[in-house]
């Protein structure tokens, strides 16, 4: 903009343009970025449902569908005879068969990622299957252009029509299979609170390119006639409001940056819930936590169990998202901050009814280490905010993710060691097959099943309390649980 203003005065035209120029570029870049930055901001909002990349590109096999059926046409062009034959029906015939080399080829590609990509078996098949048939054909109708290049006879043109059909129809096939709604892009779906939330940003952008678009119509009348005081007064009022409206737009993405809400809501709910947690202790440690009777102490073990295994579940996807989805992260922190209301009342529930003074504290400070980590782990994504260029956070969120996971694993510890001694074997069994069958759903194929089946099972027994080779989720490995439930890694 100070350029623009420069060579105004200085009637300097072809540095004005190259000015003129750069101020587009960038006030393009700012625009895309403000775009983007809606979008997230829109998605991150809990009501909303961010879209999701489809298995492939319907569009793209479409596209190539057609053009390869146009360059099959072209190879056999009925217009052309044998005695007609010139150097341009000749290109054609090449520039045809470019057509389908590079058309098939990208359809093959898009098979090989589109099955390594899905978890369907038979889709995975089916991608797998349709790849082959294109390539076969490819190469025999290949075969075929190579003898009408050589030799541009009726019987070679016969022959490379032949050859076509095979492609065209398994192309056909492909591109009707990919068409799919299984297979398709899912759009975002913007609750009215995510729309309410883009229209700072919007709004700024907005203001920002009408600002310029007059700034640069009364630059060009000054570049023209630069002695003309109240077109410069004009101008500096149209460089204010661009300099007013590009502030506005920083500061309305830094206060709408996706999941900062959130995480400050989450932030207060689980400082809330510590705030519990401490008045629990104080009262157990002056022998007053009133104990539960609306319910028993299996049925909190089981509660305690299942959200703390929730809350492990939860520690790599927040951690993902905190390091590059942000339209993932306020949905993620908020995911999280609702499994500690009912941690700490089936804790202090639990402890509650211990009648063991040290069991009591430990069930308590584990429940307490495990929401401070949590807080940690959301202060840390908070500040990753979900860009992965802000590579200085990453390994603050990484500390966070351990430091969190080593909680979850002491109070799943302490939980197995009370629920072995409580006789409460058969229902932790339930609870980490649960857990097997989900772990094994998310990262394992059926080798890994077989695996977690055969060593999953208990090796053995003793006066009701289990020893074996347990498959802990939330570690993310294999631990050993002896006669007396302390697992072991």
């Amino acid at each position: 903009m100070a350029g623009i203003s420069q060579n105004c005065k200085t009637g300097d035209v072809p540095a004005f343009g190259g000015c003129v120029g750069l101020a587009s570029k960038a006030l393009c870049g700012l625009t895309e970025a403000a775009g983007q930055a809606s979008y997230l901001v829109g998605v991150s909002d809990p009501n909303s449902q961010a879209g999701h990349q489809g298995l492939v590109d319907a569009i793209q096999f479409a596209r190539a569908n057609q053009a390869i059926q146009m360059a099959c046409q072209n190879l056999v062009d009925p217009d052309s005879s044998p005695s007609q034959v010139s150097w341009d029906i000749i290109t054609q015939v090449l520039s045809s068969a470019t057509i389908v080399a590079k058309h098939t080829s990208a359809l093959c590609n898009a098979c090989r990622l589109a099955s390594s990509k899905t978890a369907n078996p038979t889709a995975k098949r089916h991608f797998v299957q349709s790849a082959k048939e294109v390539a076969n054909s490819t190469a025999n109708l290949v075969k075929t252009i190579k003898a009408l290049d050589g030799d541009f006879s009726q019987e070679n043109r016969n022959t490379c029509l032949v050859a076509t059909a095979p492609l065209i129809e398994a192309v056909e096939n492909l591109t009707a299979f990919a068409s799919n709604p299984e297979f398709a892009s899912s759009p975002a779906q913007i609750s009215n609170e995510g729309s309410a939330a883009q229209e700072p940003i919007l709004q700024s952008a907005r203001s920002m390119l009408d600002s310029s678009t007059h700034l640069l119509k009364t630059a060009r009348s000054l570049v023209i006639n630069p002695k003309d005081p109240p077109t410069w007064s004009v101008l500096a009022g149209h460089s204010r409001t661009v300099s007013d409206s590009i502030k506005g737009l920083i500061t309305a993405i830094r206060d709408k940056a996706p999941g900062q809400r959130e995480c400050d809501y989450s932030i207060d709910n689980i400082n809330r819930c510590i705030r519990n947690i401490e008045q629990a202790s104080l009262a157990a440690v002056s022998q007053n936590l009133a104990s539960r009777d609306d319910i028993s102490l299996e049925a909190l073990q089981e509660q305690l169990t299942s959200t703390v295994q929730e809350i492990g579940y939860l520690i790599n996807p927040i951690s993902t998202a905190a390091r590059g989805e942000a339209a993932q992260l306020g949905h993620k922190v908020t995911q999280l901050a609702g499994y500690f209301e009912p941690l700490i009342r089936a804790s202090v529930g639990v402890a509650s009814k211990l009648q063991d003074h040290q069991q009591q504290m430990t069930f308590l400070d584990q429940t307490k280490t495990l929401a401070e980590s949590a807080l940690q782990m959301i202060y840390a994504a908070k500040e990753g905010g979900g860009n992965p260029k802000a590579s200085h956070t990453h390994d603050a969120i990484a500390e966070a993710a351990q430091l969190m996971r080593e909680a979850v694993d002491d109070i799943m510890v302490t939980l197995n060691e009370a629920a072995s001694e409580g006789g409460m074997v058969g229902a932790m069994v339930d609870s980490i097959a649960e857990a097997m069958g989900r772990v094994s759903g998310c990262d394992g194929g059926q080798d890994e099943w077989g695996m977690v089946d055969s060593m999953g099972r208990v090796s053995g027994c003793d006066g009701g309390r289990m020893s074996g080779v347990w498959w802990i989720p939330w570690a993310g490995e294999w631990g050993m649980v002896d006669s007396m439930g302390r697992v072991s890694g």
